[in-house]
């Protein structure tokens, strides 16, 4: 049986770039979660594992695993069995943002676009449906040329959320983690 595009992923990284500190038994562990719950990131859009851009003392439970996808950078972080995603773009890799937001913003950029009603109402899939589905939107909202248009429409859907104007309502969570909205 061969290997899964994941495990191609770790090899090849393996090799190449200085991951001290991932070959621990929990990193493994951890990598191998992320390998499951988003096999299409490897699979679909060639992610690879990168070297976090600066150190972090794995201990514990906590880890840091960084990919690239595409021009997205996507950092997992787990702490005490929490786990959260946060990504950036790979040309402005200094403006990282909650996944959750950025789901929930591109899915309310979709909603603007047909004029639905003033009340807005996101009915929010898993993130790990939203990566899939919106690759290009994300990679759109974290560009460059974006990122500042993207940080006032995330104040703007707070805002609105604060004010009762925007219902996010949830689905189930998927099985795997991070899956649900906060």
């Amino acid at each position: 049986m061969g290997r899964s595009a994941m495990e191609n992923a770790w090899r090849e990284t393996e090799d190449q770039a200085d991951l001290t500190g991932w070959r621990s038994g929990y990193i493994q562990k951890f990598i191998r979660q992320i390998g499951s719950a988003y096999d299409f990131l490897f699979e679909d859009r060639g992610a690879k594992f990168v070297a976090n851009e600066k150190k972090f003392a794995h201990g514990n439970d906590w880890a840091v695993v960084t990919l690239q996808a595409g021009q997205l950078l996507l950092r997992f972080v787990r702490d005490r069995g929490e786990i959260a995603l946060h990504m950036a773009h790979s040309q402005a890799a200094s403006r990282w943002f909650d996944a959750e937001s950025l789901c929930l913003l591109v899915l309310f950029n979709e909603q603007q676009k047909t004029g639905k009603s003033s009340v807005l109402r996101i009915d929010a899939p898993p993130i790990a449906d939203v990566l899939r589905d919106k690759f290009a939107e994300l990679e759109i909202a974290l560009a460059k040329e974006s990122v500042e248009n993207t940080e006032s429409t995330l104040i703007r859907i707070g805002e609105l959320r604060a004010a009762g104007a925007l219902d996010v309502f949830h689905v189930q969570p998927a099985p795997g983690f991070l899956s649900s909205y906060s």
